[in-house]
């Protein structure tokens, strides 16, 4: 069995890793009052592009605080 990671961005992977680096400053923003507001505006821009983003949000620390 072997795994194919052959899936990554037309544009070049020094891109795509800058994008999930940007998407996981957001969600750590996420946590900052004064910042939340424009991290979720960020985010749900991001919705459709990464498919994962759900999980990560789900699965990151803080998200009580955020979400209540």
């Amino acid at each position: 069995m072997s795994l194919n990671h052959d899936s990554g961005p037309p544009t070049g992977e020094g891109s795509w890793v800058e994008e999930n680096r940007r998407v996981l400053g957001w969600v750590a923003e996420l946590l900052v009052g004064s910042s939340r507001e424009t991290a979720l505006m960020e985010l749900s821009k991001k919705r459709e592009q990464v498919p994962e983003l759900a999980m990560i949000i789900w699965h990151s620390f803080g998200r009580y605080e955020v979400l209540y």
